[in-house]
């Protein structure tokens, strides 16, 4: 299996960053405007095997009848990148109080990452609580009312329930059910200044995504 795109791109004579939802394992790109221009790089290539920021290709050379030859440098090239950062809805909780409904305190000791403007009312569900512990939570759902960074209210009756074990390690889990688990940043790959050298240039670019773990070809 493998995801390619394909763009076709103006130059605005600096470095781009292409967005294309992947990090690519193998990039072409072909300058379509130079391709019949001396001295210009017009055939340019990177793969995942090699280093950020190179490339090798062809440039045409001072003479257009003397053909191509073949360039390579370690600057300037392709460079991937990725800035996506995925939501977190799991929660390991570390403490969950006796009390009547609407009373009853959840803690998650490492932070909820809730706030009171946009998460109260959120509906959580909890799991994989161990049977030593308050075991009766697991598969029930609530809704939340934040109190702190740490703790937040539940609006379940805990008070018949077994107590709950916090010098367990296994001490289960709560899911906002209420929101998207969602990447949110950016996936690509930066074009440097050797492949956007000329404003307004037209560049084919040709972006592959490999899932067999390879991550290169030959050009």
């Amino acid at each position: 299996m493998e995801r390619l795109e394909r763009k076709i791109i103006t130059s605005a004579g600096a470095a781009y960053n292409l967005e294309l939802g992947f990090v690519p394992n193998y990039v072409h790109t072909t300058n379509f405007t130079q391709i019949k221009a001396t001295s210009q790089n017009t055939e340019l290539y990177w793969n995942s095997f090699m280093v950020d920021a190179s490339y090798y290709g062809y440039a045409t050379q001072s003479n257009i009848t003397d053909g191509m030859k073949a360039i390579s440098d370690t600057s300037n090239g392709f460079t991937p990148y990725d800035t996506s950062v995925r939501t977190e809805r799991t929660k390991i909780i570390t403490g969950i109080s006796k009390a009547v409904s609407g009373l009853a305190i959840v803690t998650i000791d490492a932070g909820h990452g809730y706030t009171a403007a946009a998460n109260d009312g959120d509906d959580i569900v909890f799991n994989m609580i161990p049977s030593d512990s308050m075991h009766e939570m697991n598969g029930l759902r609530a809704s939340i009312t934040y109190i702190n960074a740490t703790t937040f209210y539940i609006d379940i009756d805990t008070t018949g329930f077994s107590t709950y074990d916090g010098t367990t390690t296994r001490g289960g889990t709560i899911q906002n059910t209420s929101t998207e688990q969602q990447n949110t940043g950016f996936k690509g790959i930066t074009l440097g200044s050797i492949i956007m050298a000329n404003s307004a240039d037209k560049i084919l670019v040709t972006a592959t995504w490999f899932d067999n773990g390879i991550g290169a070809v030959s050009a």
